[in-house]
């Protein structure tokens, strides 16, 4: 019976480590930059997707490459940065609201939260367990974006994002490019209107 019992922990351990990443993308050595974008890819729908009233929006410029300080061979390693950028225009009153959705779907993962702002531009960040940045604002605009950077991973060639956003697939051409109105999000919070 013990042994059984140590047989099934050590299945439903390897069972969780290889959870979020496909068994093509990652070897004994640790994860490549293609399994670290599809991590990404997949924090991204789901963070996003949570929200409610859902809001339009579209992957943006994602960049890869050399891990800061690193040198070119067969162990080096590298970083992904995936970009999404919300197209819906999100009013001043609501934007602290969205924020905060956010970092609410976040604790439900079992991110931990990082920063959050308390006063002025909308803007949370979090960490995963596995070691990715995540950050959700303004920064000195009005377009909120997520941002979602992971560890340092095996380079390999780093695929487009598969998933499609539920707005404008055209990169966004700026900071203050939302442009997609919406009865809930855009309004200034005078209506009554409640999250659904």
């Amino acid at each position: 019976m013990k042994a059984a019992r140590t047989l099934a922990a050590l299945v439903a351990a390897t069972a969780l480590a290889g959870c979020g990443a496909s068994s093509d993308a990652s070897d004994e050595k640790g994860m490549d930059l293609k399994a670290a974008a599809a991590r990404a890819d997949d924090i991204t729908l789901t963070t996003l997707n949570a929200v409610k009233p859902g809001v339009k929006w579209s992957f943006s410029v994602s960049s890869g490459g050399l891990a800061h300080g690193a040198k070119a061979g067969p162990d080096a390693t590298g970083t992904v940065t995936r970009r999404a950028a919300v197209r819906t225009i999100v009013s001043e009153e609501r934007g602290g609201a969205l924020a905060a959705m956010v970092e609410a779907g976040w604790k439900k993962q079992g991110y931990t939260i990082t920063y959050r702002s308390s006063h002025g531009h909308p803007e949370v960040e979090a960490a995963t367990k596995d070691g990715f940045q995540l950050s959700f604002g303004t920064g000195s605009g009005t377009q909120f974006t997520l941002i979602v950077k992971t560890p340092e991973a095996r380079l390999s060639e780093v695929p487009a994002p598969t998933a499609k956003g539920t707005g404008s697939v055209d990169p966004a051409p700026g900071p203050n490019s939302a442009n997609i109105r919406d009865a809930y999000w855009s309004n200034d919070g005078a209506s009554t209107l409640t999250p659904s």
